[in-house]
């Protein structure tokens, strides 16, 4: 899984953030994956930009609970996603909670509406 490593980089070096090019980030992956520490230790805080933190409340992938998303909530926008159709795939993949499996329209919604200033759920089920 790449996402997180990614994210990292477009926040602390190439992609200028810093520099006030981006308008915002979406962050739909949270803390690791199944082979490290992902960003566990990063400091969202240092990043200029307006964040939003998408997280489904049955993510089923241990490396990405919750409650993290839920801890970082309380200094960020944050959109809880419930419910979807069962898992079809490793908790960790795209067919399971941990895609937003079922719920992907209404989760792209919430994000696209909070990217265009426009009032956002802050749970979609």
């Amino acid at each position: 899984m790449r996402g997180p490593l990614d994210f990292r980089s477009a926040c602390v070096g190439g992609a200028g953030i810093r520099g006030g090019n981006r308008h915002g980030l979406g962050q739909t992956v949270f803390y690791g994956d199944r082979y490290g520490s992902g960003l566990s230790g990063f400091d969202f805080g240092a990043i200029k930009a307006p964040l939003l933190f998408v997280h489904h409340e049955h993510d089923g992938c241990r490396p990405c609970p919750y409650n993290a998303a839920e801890s970082l909530g309380q200094r960020f926008p944050l959109v809880t996603v419930r419910g979807g159709k069962p898992a079809q795939s490793d908790p960790c993949e795209a067919l399971s909670a941990h895609g937003y499996f079922g719920k992907e329209a209404e989760t792209v919604k919430a994000m696209k509406d909070w990217m265009l200033g426009r009032p956002f759920p802050k749970t979609v089920e």
